[in-house]
């Protein structure tokens, strides 16, 4: 639910997000790929801290990565765990618009 409602909030405001692979609607984790438009991507994964507080965590770095490395790592992603949930926002900024801060 979560996931639709900050989506909405992305396209609402001109911007473009979308589910690329639909994981298990409970306990399914998040891979986000911000698509910076330029041939490159950043990937964040969901992490909860000791005392849940949603957190990103930049698998491949911080920095920005070919989209084919990007493509690479989501598909690892889906093979080994087909109930991950994948969403792409295409962003110059690269800003991630779901709550939480950013870890690493």
């Amino acid at each position: 639910m979560w996931v639709s409602a900050t989506l909405r909030s992305v396209n609402a405001q001109g911007g473009f997000g979308a589910v690329i692979n639909k994981g298990e609607g409970e306990s399914g984790s998040l891979v986000l790929r911000l698509n910076l438009l330029d041939g490159t991507s950043r990937i964040l994964t969901e992490t909860r801290d000791l005392d849940g507080n949603l957190g990103w965590l930049p698998p491949l770095g911080s920095d920005p990565v070919p989209d084919e490395k990007a493509d690479a790592y989501v598909a690892r992603s889906i093979d080994r765990d087909p109930d991950i949930w994948v969403v792409e926002i295409e962003t110059r900024s690269g800003e991630n618009p779901f709550e939480g801060r950013e870890l690493g």
